[in-house]
């Protein structure tokens, strides 16, 4: 129509989203936000959620036995190197 050609303007199927420069723009948005996806669902797959807090929770219990006198200073310093590890 009045000498425009569509297929160099919108790309090649004649949509906006179907290549050209709109297409490369779509597709390198999908990337990154598959990449992102991806890495926010696989970030803390090696570790197990609240670790650290079972260790510190296990050592404070120690401490409280220890103080109380229940267990003894080797008992306390074994199990404190059980749980360091």
């Amino acid at each position: 129509m009045w000498g425009c050609n569509w297929n160099t303007m919108f790309g090649a199927g004649g949509w906006p989203m179907s290549g050209g420069l709109f297409g490369m723009f779509w597709t390198a948005l999908l990337l990154v936000c598959f990449v992102y996806i991806i890495t926010r669902l696989f970030k803390n797959s090696g570790q197990r959620p609240g670790v650290h807090s079972d260790r510190e929770d296990s050592l404070n219990i120690i401490r409280e036995k220890y103080a109380r006198g229940e267990i003894s200073s080797d008992e306390y310093q074994r199990m404190k190197d059980i749980l360091s590890t």
